[in-house]
């Protein structure tokens, strides 16, 4: 018998509980600061509190965004549909 440690004995609750519990907790990473990532064919694309990141089999950029700037990239690049006016701004470096 084989059993995968990833899978045994989990049921969809579980992973909405660990969902629940990463989003909302106090002394999470991803309560404490900004997260976004999205993986496609040949790239990687991340975005950790104003510093965006692009992964390819070429090599790696990253720059700092502007506050203006890491809400364009959240929007348009992650496809998120941010709150108008946004309740939040991300520190400014404009």
């Amino acid at each position: 018998m084989r059993i995968c440690a990833r899978n045994a004995g989990q049921v969809p609750g579980d992973f909405r509980y660990s969902n629940f519990a990463i989003s909302t907790m106090p002394g999470s990473r991803f309560v404490m600061h900004r997260i976004v990532s999205r993986t496609e064919a040949g790239i990687r694309q991340s975005l950790f509190d104003g510093t965006y990141r692009e992964t390819r089999p070429t090599g790696v950029t990253e720059r700092v965004l502007t506050a203006t700037e890491e809400e364009q990239v959240m929007r348009e690049t992650f496809g998120l549909d941010l709150p108008s006016p946004l309740l939040w701004r991300p520190p400014s470096t404009q």
